[in-house]
């Protein structure tokens, strides 16, 4: 079977990593862009890659009109036909008055169409982001969690994100893909960043050439190179203020319209129902935001899997929460049971868990500039400091009141953002 998937592709495989599947430069599939593209009647001229997904690619943009940059993603052809994130956003729009909140959503400054070779794609404007939470702690060749937010942030940062959250739930939208990912931090003062200092903030584009898989050039389907995206992490804090942004509705849908066959959330952030039933609701994302707090706070998700299966995380699960109650096991069909049998309790409640934060840190390399400008500039928690009694009691007690295994005894969002663990001034 290898060896027959081998021959149905239709391009060589990059050398970068970082980068969007080349097989979906096809019919129905992504939009073929490149550095300097100007779209839109030349509005919009394309500076950088910021990231990518399975249905669209994101760029760093230029808005001549303006003299601002903007964030402009490109859905694929596919994608464009069933997307319900741009209508979301305008929902969103027409109930925000003057709620503080909106302004920590995503919000569309412009849309319009492409066609192409591989179709009509829906595009749309925004205001860029940062970076993620996610890339913020990411610490790699270090034990996770060495590299984390400092706690007077992480908890501001944290109740924006629930606050905004509570918001769309409000007015009848669930996110459906809350994750570290998935918030990322606000820049200011950028707009005026000629190219090249916007490339000495985030690097200057890394290409890696497409080809056939015969060695040719490929044709107007797809684009000569692939970009990798732009690294947000080591922009001068200047830049850098201590607002989130939650980004990516893709998943989102209406309250009231749930998806059949639930959403793309990874396993890690996903509620029990949600793995067992495809049940994706505004209980699903108390879950998922009660994953990311933790993970705002801490540095490492609290559910891991080594393989990234569902058994795993349900194993997981287990033996930090325990097992679920009977009445839960009824409403799952004893699927929990089978999928976790070989799942034993170890001694690791959540509070254990909490006051692991800090005990494993590493004293950052003195080659590391990045991480020794963070912490000089206080983003970053100092190494070695641990998290207090007090705080460690608070922040279980939200967990636990988020993570429960019933659905409908989970806090709201609003109560998420009101918990006294917000208010700890350790």
């Amino acid at each position: 079977m290898g060896t027959e998937s081998s021959k149905e592709l239709r391009y060589r495989l990059p050398h970068l990593d970082n980068v969007e599947d080349v097989e979906k430069y096809r019919s129905g599939g992504f939009h073929p862009i490149h550095l300097g593209d100007a779209l839109k009647g030349g509005r919009y001229r394309v500076l950088h890659k910021l990231g990518y997904g399975g249905f669209s690619t994101v760029w760093l943009a230029r808005d001549e009109n303006q003299n601002k940059l903007v964030s402009l993603k490109v859905l694929t052809a596919d994608a464009s036909r069933q997307s319900r994130e741009l209508q979301l956003l305008r929902h969103l729009d027409e109930h925000a008055q003057a709620n503080p909140w909106r302004g920590n959503i995503i919000a569309t400054l412009d849309d319009f169409t492409i066609n192409g070779p591989n179709g009509t794609h829906l595009c749309y404007v925004s205001q860029p982001g940062g970076p993620s939470l996610s890339a913020m702690s990411d610490s790699p060749g270090e034990i996770a969690g060495t590299r984390r937010l400092r706690a007077p942030l992480a908890r501001k940062l944290a109740r924006q994100l629930a606050k905004a959250v509570s918001f769309m739930h409000d007015v009848g939208i669930v996110h459906g893909d809350i994750t570290p990912k998935n918030v990322v931090i606000q820049l200011k003062g950028i707009d005026t960043w000629p190219t090249g200092t916007l490339y000495q903030q985030v690097g200057s584009p890394v290409r890696d050439e497409v080809f056939k898989s015969s060695g040719q050039k490929p044709d107007l389907s797809a684009p000569e190179y692939l970009v990798e995206p732009a690294s947000f992490s080591c922009v001068d804090l200047e830049y850098i203020s201590e607002q989130v942004l939650l980004i990516d509705l893709g998943e989102a849908f209406h309250e009231l319209s749930p998806p059949a066959n639930g959403v793309g959330t990874p396993v890690s952030y996903c509620s029990p129902e949600l793995i067992l039933e495809s049940k994706a609701s505004r209980t699903s994302d108390i879950w998922a935001l009660a994953c990311t707090i933790f993970e705002i706070r801490s540095g490492f998700p609290l559910f891991e899997s080594f393989v990234g299966s569902s058994t795993e995380i349900l194993e997981e699960i287990s033996r930090i929460l325990g097992m679920p109650p009977e009445s839960s096991h009824s409403l799952w069909k004893e699927d929990w049971i089978t999928m976790t049998d070989h799942a034993k309790w170890d001694g690791s409640p959540l509070n254990d868990r909490i006051r692991e934060i800090g005990i494993y840190d590493q004293e950052p390399s003195i080659h590391d500039s990045d991480v020794a400008s963070l912490n000089h500039h206080t983003l970053l928690e100092p190494s070695g400091r641990r998290v207090s009694r007090d705080e460690a009691l608070d922040l279980t007690d939200l967990l636990r009141r988020t993570l429960h295994y019933i659905p409908e005894k989970r806090l709201s969002a609003e109560k998420v953002a009101n918990h006294t663990w917000f208010a700890n001034r350790e």
